[in-house]
């Protein structure tokens, strides 16, 4: 059962990430149909550009929150272990 489980978790992120794929190529393919500069050497460099600062604010946010939960559960942890250590006389 468990064996089946792993099975149908490895089909659903496959078939996920195979979706978001088909999309992002569905996006190219619409782009190139409707506009005769999307494929070009200049306008594939500004979307390099433009999405590198998303990308960099991006990580530096990641960073960010896991430092902060680390940090979180090491405070909730010591605190837990703080007050549940004491004596209940």
């Amino acid at each position: 059962m468990l064996a089946d489980a792993k099975g149908t978790r490895k089909a659903l992120v496959f078939s996920s990430n195979i979706g978001i794929f088909l999309a992002f190529v569905f996006l190219i393919v619409c782009g190139a149909l409707l506009s005769p500069v999307f494929l070009t050497i200049e306008n594939l460099q500004t979307i390099a550009v433009q999405t590198s600062i998303s990308a960099v604010v991006a990580v530096g946010m990641t960073f960010v929150i896991i430092s902060w939960r680390d940090r979180l559960v090491r405070r909730l942890r010591s605190s837990i272990f703080f007050y549940g250590s004491g004596n209940d006389d």
